[in-house]
């Protein structure tokens, strides 16, 4: 297991986050015309190619495709492409900046899950940030949830459960990775990931994709890219 680093942990954390973004708003622009699973498709797959060529260049092409975890790399790739899936869906029934502010709620969430599944030791003062947080996140998705909340439409507030089980996903998700670097290369990690959830977004093929124009071409691909460069980053943070 590599020796922590948390300054190098979390600027790469950070970095991630502003790839996701601009992966998130190629996504949003194109969810008016392009169905999740579709776009979970490219998002994954089109992100081969910056894996692949990260590889190369730093010569591990080998390292990136050998694994000793199938079954570990199926089920990360099984969550994680339910992930995608919710939150692409969610794109699709809210506004942008309440998908991403509940997506948030995701490293909240990998804080709890890390005591629970990994044992690790959180101290008084970050449980005291991880309960704002959560405050903060109910305050964003009350209104959504609630027949208090003016102009509210049922697709709004299943849009902000699904952002929501999204976010959970995620956060198991991260759990998972983080097991996985006990005994598996970054590069396979990375890897394997883009693989399952390509594979498990050509299952949605009968329930209807489009054929992207130009403009769609360059979202999707844009996404795909953005998102792989964020998932090499945010898996060398873990």
């Amino acid at each position: 297991m590599a020796p922590m680093n948390p300054v190098r942990g979390i600027a790469l954390k950070l970095l991630s986050v502003a790839l996701f973004a601009v992966m998130v708003a190629c996504v949003k622009a194109a969810r008016d015309v392009v169905p999740a699973g579709q776009a979970v498709f490219f998002r994954a797959f089109i992100a081969l190619v910056p894996v692949l060529v990260w590889a190369l260049v730093i010569g591990q092409l080998r390292a990136a495709i050998v694994t000793q975890n199938v079954r570990g790399h199926v089920w990360r790739g099984v969550i994680s492409a339910s992930a995608m899936t919710c939150g692409f869906a969610a794109l699709g029934m809210l506004p942008l900046p309440e998908v991403t502010a509940i997506g948030f709620s995701a490293p909240l969430l990998t804080t709890v899950l890390a005591v629970v599944l990994l044992g690790e030791t959180v101290r008084v003062y970050r449980w005291s940030a991880v309960a704002i947080g959560f405050l903060g996140v109910a305050v964003m998705i009350a209104p959504r949830l609630t027949a208090l909340g003016p102009g509210v439409s049922e697709a709004e507030a299943l849009g902000a459960l699904i952002a929501l089980a999204s976010a959970f996903l995620m956060a198991l998700a991260i759990i998972h990775v983080r097991w996985l670097t006990r005994t598996e290369h970054t590069l396979a990690i990375v890897f394997w990931f883009h693989i399952a959830c390509s594979v498990a977004a050509l299952a949605t093929l009968p329930f209807g994709w489009v054929m992207p124009d130009p403009y769609l071409w360059a979202l999707l691909i844009g996404a795909g890219l953005t998102g792989g460069l964020g998932q090499i980053v945010l898996t060398l943070s873990y």
